[in-house]
């Protein structure tokens, strides 16, 4: 059996080979687990190899990376056969791990025993003293010991896996921290441009507000000026109207006078004297149809004032 994990998200369920390269759990495009839930962060957590052994980094994730239901990881965490890896709140993403080597844990001592007194030993009998021995040549140092050499590597390993997760870390800060710049910058050039626009509107309507005055101070005595314009009209209506009636009168007369002229112009061989006689009537008539025309043109000449 190959090291894996099985992965359970909500009834979604699969499996995913632990190899060498190291695997990122996230909703980000390249999590190699790629989690569906919101509580999971874009990069939430990394399990990769250190020192022989597989182990977990929580990436800053907002809800937090736990193993076994403990506390919220803060640092590096080694796995062992069995561990469940949860990201974020309980419901969520879980990683089950399987490894095909079963590691233990160093046997420990309970604290009883490593604070309990030795045994008294009876003090041994005073032996003869010896002569001083003659000086040895010094030892060289001793060999260093390849298991502690392996948890130095792996410690030194485990650090410099931490260093570039915090590089990581501080470079995607770093990024996140321009692109605010960027906005930022964007931002106050919107600003600069909206209050350029709002001093422009501040002028124009200032300009308005001036031309409105100027409106007002024409427009006053012209006010006082159509007052009186139609106070007149109002007066001289009365004598219009009394013109137009008689015109009407005069018309109605002309065109009365104009078919008796037309029947005394049948008749006037036999009647000459009369013909003569209702012509100066048309021609008194005509005079009194212009004069009265003339009164109406003046009248509403006037009345137009």
């Amino acid at each position: 059996m190959t090291d894996r994990l099985l992965v359970q998200e909500g009834a979604r369920k699969w499996e995913v080979v632990l190899a060498d390269a190291a695997v990122v759990v996230g909703r980000a495009d390249s999590a190699n687990v790629k989690a569906t839930y919101a509580s999971a962060s874009q990069l939430h957590c990394r399990i990769e190899q250190v020192g022989g052994s597989w182990t977990v980094i929580d990436l800053g994730s907002t809800n937090g990376t736990f193993v076994n239901d403990g506390p919220r990881l803060t640092g590096r965490v080694t796995l062992r056969h069995g561990d469940r890896v949860r990201c974020g709140p309980a419901g969520g993403l879980e990683l089950l791990v399987e490894l095909a080597v079963r590691r233990t844990l160093p046997l420990v001592l309970p604290p009883e025993m490593l604070r309990k007194p030795p045994a008294p030993v009876p003090p041994a009998p005073k032996p003869p003293e010896p002569k001083p021995p003659e000086p040895k040549p010094p030892e060289p140092p001793p060999a260093p010991d390849p298991g502690e050499l392996g948890q130095v590597r792996a410690k030194l390993a485990q650090a410099l896996g931490e260093l570039d997760e915090q590089h990581r870390l501080v470079d995607r800060a770093r990024g996140e921290l321009d692109a605010e710049r960027e906005q930022l910058r964007e931002a106050q050039a919107t600003l600069e441009d909206l209050r350029q626009e709002l001093l422009a509107m501040r002028e124009l309507w200032q300009e308005a507000e001036a031309r409105l005055v100027e409106a007002d101070k024409v427009a006053a005595p012209l006010r006082g000026r159509s007052g009186e314009l139609e106070a007149k009209a109002a007066a001289m209506r009365p004598r219009i109207e009394q013109l137009e009636a008689e015109l009407r009168e005069a018309e109605a007369a002309r065109q009365a006078a104009e078919q008796r002229a037309e029947l005394l112009r049948q008749a006037q061989t036999q009647q000459a004297d009369e013909c003569e006689e209702l012509r100066r009537v048309v021609t008194g008539q005509l005079a009194r149809i212009a004069a009265l025309e003339l009164e109406l043109a003046q009248a509403r000449h006037a009345a137009q004032r």
